[in-house]
């Protein structure tokens, strides 16, 4: 697994390149804590190149949600890959997650942490 994370102005974006697996869910979630622990309104997953996540790393995702929820701001995934939404699917979480389809970061809409309408049409 390879992952980056960025900073864009009270945002943060995590990107994930392969499979959550067991080797890499401690990592994983040592970055995305990194990023809760911030100042960031907006945690955002970019997904669209996530092999599979094993069940440990969407327990992750649960905790930073929760997480994140508890202090009022806000986690989306972005472009989730198929077998990402496929795990999503099977195990009922694709509610808990407001997940975002956009090519581009820039027409991301950034609306104050939450989807637009249209970003909700377009998933």
């Amino acid at each position: 697994m390879n992952i980056r994370s960025r900073r864009q102005d009270h945002r943060a974006i995590v990107s994930v390149c392969g499979d959550v697996d067991m080797d890499s869910v401690e990592r994983f979630e040592r970055i995305l804590l990194k990023q809760v622990e911030g100042d960031a309104i907006l945690l955002v997953l970019d997904a669209a190149q996530m092999g599979y996540i094993y069940s440990n790393g969407l327990a992750v995702l649960v905790r930073v949600s929760s997480r994140l929820r508890r202090q009022g701001r806000s986690f989306w995934i972005l472009n989730p890959s198929q077998q990402m939404r496929h795990v999503l699917a099977l195990t009922n979480l694709e509610s808990l997650f407001p997940v975002v389809d956009v090519p581009e970061y820039s027409d991301l809409p950034w609306n104050a942490g939450r989807p637009t309408r249209e970003a909700a049409v377009a998933v």
